[in-house]
Parts: structure tokens; C-alpha cells; sequence
């Protein structure tokens, strides 16, 4: 599902996820969206759990409220080779530090770390390139099915775009 918050940084909004029960990065603080978000888990009480990639206010915003709404259930931010629910988190800071990818089985929940479309911002103090390559070449490294991005449609050849990830980041440089 994708919340109504678009902008240059989150493209046409914020991409919801329900799988299995376990609701990842339920968008920004929108009422509207976060009812949405229950109804398609099949009703509030349905939602077994919350699970963040980052703590970036339109992934996370509506976090609390959701757990709420579904009884206090838990919200996780996992950390690296950490299982949540049917996932595994894997770090992939250099968007944000505290950033994780979600993989379950050969899918890849990638937050902001891969976009379904152009590329990811990377902001001075919080952000760090280096940490971002290598966050790339990790996931590149995985045999992956399908990308499932933060904002934007879905990636169905991951290695195909991670090498465009990589090689851009690394022209970018080359150009600097």
C-alpha cells in the first residue's frame, strides 16, 4: 500500500507492507492511511507485529499509532542478523545509520536503501557513502527474487539494479 505523503524525497509516497501477519514501515502519521493499512491486514486484531527498516518519520510515523490500533502490539527495529516475525534484518546503513533491510526467503524489503525508481539521498552528518557502497555490495552479493523499496514500484532484477546503484554511486565519485 502506499501512504498519500509524496514529495521529491519519498517520489509518489511511502510504500506499506503486510506479509504474513507483520506490517513493515507503516508510513507517516495518516489516519487514513494507517486504517488502510488494517483493513488490508485482514482487521486490526490481524497485525501480529510492526517492523521498521529506519526510524525516518515517513516510514515510522505511524508506528505507535498502528500498534495501537492493533492491540499494543509489538514494534520492532531489528538490528543486523536479528529474526522478527518471518524476517531477517539485515544492516544496510548509509541512508541512515540505524537502517535495515528485511529478507524474507529471496524477497527484499529495502526501505530507503534501494528506490523502485532514481536514487537514494544520502544526507551529510546522518548519511555516509561508504557504509552505503557497502550496503550495496552486501545485498548484491544475495540471490534475490524481487526488490520491495520504500518509495516506488517493485524491482524484479535486483542485480540488475544494484549494479546501477553501484556503478552511479561510483561515477558520482569519479566525477567529484
Amino acid at each position: 500500500m502506499r501512504a498519500d505523503n509524496p514529495s521529491p524525497l519519498t517520489l509518489d509516497g511511502t510504500n506499506t507492507y503486510i506479509a504474513q501477519g507483520w506490517v513493515v514501515d507503516p508510513g507517516p502519521d495518516d489516519p487514513e492511511h494507517l486504517a488502510a493499512v488494517a483493513a488490508a491486514a485482514g482487521g486490526a486484531d490481524a497485525i501480529e507485529g510492526i517492523v521498521l527498516t529506519h526510524g525516518h518519520g515517513d516510514h515510522a510515523d505511524g508506528a505507535e499509532p498502528l500498534a495501537r490500533m492493533a492491540g499494543d502490539v509489538v514494534v520492532h527495529r531489528p538490528r543486523d542478523g536479528e529474526r522478527v516475525g518471518p524476517f531477517t534484518a539485515m544492516a544496510t546503513p548509509g541512508h541512515s545509520p540505524d537502517h535495515v533491510c528485511l529478507l524474507l526467503d529471496r524477497i527484499c524489503f529495502t526501505g530507503d536503501t534501494v528506490l523502485g525508481e532514481g536514487s537514494v539521498f544520502i544526507s551529510p552528518g546522518e548519511g555516509s557513502l561508504g557504509a552505503y557502497l557497502d550496503s550495496l555490495r552486501r545485498l548484491r552479493g544475495l540471490d534475490l527474487e524481487a526488490l520491495c523499496p520504500g518509495h516506488g514500484p517493485f524491482v524484479h532484477d535486483p542485480a540488475a539494479k544494484l549494479d546501477e546503484y553501484i556503478e552511479h554511486r561510483l561515477d558520482r565519485e569519479r566525477r567529484l
